[in-house]
């Protein structure tokens, strides 16, 4: 049996940024004050020096101007159901794990889908593109990055077309049993 992970990391920093695109460069932390004290459960990309798990008090102290943006999980639950029925059209064995994360049972897809290449273009378009999507299986032995510099300087995600994926799985000589296609956190 293979499984692929499928990954959306800063899935609540992304899903900000896109709903508040004056988010992009800023610095700012997502919190949740449910449990009485706020906590920080991500932070975007301007914000460097705090993570997830801080108290708000602690990533302040970090970086006093940081703005805070509160916590809207059932949004973030709602793309990230979206992206789980986006996966159901690639694969009909679809579990959800923590928030972001996924798992696609892959036996008998690299046939249906006429090999890996477009196997995996298929899952890491099931997404958005701006949530920029990772998908892994075990085994994995090289890596291929769907990020590419844009025009203005800063990364942008590129939608993975199937030719850029097998001449970069060939100049890469990757074996076909094992693959990672992926994207990193958006730098400002």
């Amino acid at each position: 049996m293979r499984v692929a992970c499928f990954l959306v990391t800063h899935l609540r920093a992304k899903v900000e940024m896109q709903r508040r695109p004056y988010l992009r460069n800023a610095p700012a932390v997502i919190v949740d004050r449910e449990r009485g004290r706020a906590v920080v459960l991500d932070a975007l990309p301007g914000a460097s020096g705090a993570s997830a798990g801080m108290t708000l008090e602690e990533a302040l102290s970090l970086r006093p101007g940081d703005a805070v943006v509160e916590a809207d999980e059932p949004a973030y639950r709602s793309v990230f159901r979206q992206a789980l029925v986006s996966l159901q059209g690639v694969s009909d064995r679809v579990e959800a794990g923590e928030l972001g994360t996924a798992y696609v049972r892959l036996d008998g897809l690299f046939d249906m889908y006429g090999g890996e290449a477009r196997l995996a273009v298929a899952l890491l378009n099931a997404a958005p593109g701006y949530l920029l999507p990772a998908a892994s299986t075990a085994g994995r032995s090289s890596h291929l990055s769907t990020m590419r510099p844009s025009p203005s300087g800063c990364r942008c995600h590129k939608r993975v077309e199937l030719g850029e994926i097998r001449r970069s799985l060939r100049s890469l000589g990757v074996c076909r049993k094992s693959w990672l296609f992926e994207t990193r956190f958006p730098v400002g």
